[in-house]
């Protein structure tokens, strides 16, 4: 057996390394997985269907992407991430949506009246959130104002 002389600085270096990554690695618990399931829904406004929207779910308390898409002719819609795959993050979520039929009038020109309220196209106290759900339950959306 070696005497702590003969072990040098280097073993003793060694040692504290190793028990500095076992320390660091028992308190780092691993974060669980992002859960992504299909999610589609329809938006309506006063109860017919708004084609056209854009509607953008945001994880709310959760780590993951930003899912999103575009209304078509019916009002329906599938969320999509960046990336393309028809998914969004399972849980609560922060919604948006934005009237991709509103103009941009010249200047001077009255604004043409749109089709959402001002407070659902930012995150917000009075915007609009619902959970994505692993059930195949829909985001549905009517806005009534």
């Amino acid at each position: 057996m070696l005497s702590d002389m003969q072990r040098g600085p280097g073993f003793f270096l060694a040692i504290v390394v190793a028990l500095t990554v076992a320390v660091m690695a028992s308190g780092c618990a691993e974060k669980p997985p992002i859960r992504m399931v299909y999610a589609a829904g329809s938006v309506k406004i006063k109860g017919e269907p708004a084609p056209n929207i854009m509607i953008q779910c945001m994880p709310d308390g959760i780590d993951g992407p930003t899912s999103s898409a575009i209304t078509d002719q019916t009002g329906r819609f599938v969320l999509k991430t960046d990336d393309g795959l028809e998914q969004a993050v399972v849980g609560k979520c922060k919604i948006t949506l934005i009237d991709m039929n509103e103009g941009r009038p010249a200047q001077g020109e009255k604004v043409p009246p749109t089709r959402i309220p001002a407070q659902y196209a930012a995150v917000g106290p009075r915007g609009l959130s619902d959970e994505v759900r692993d059930d195949g339950k829909a985001i549905d959306i009517n806005i009534v104002e």
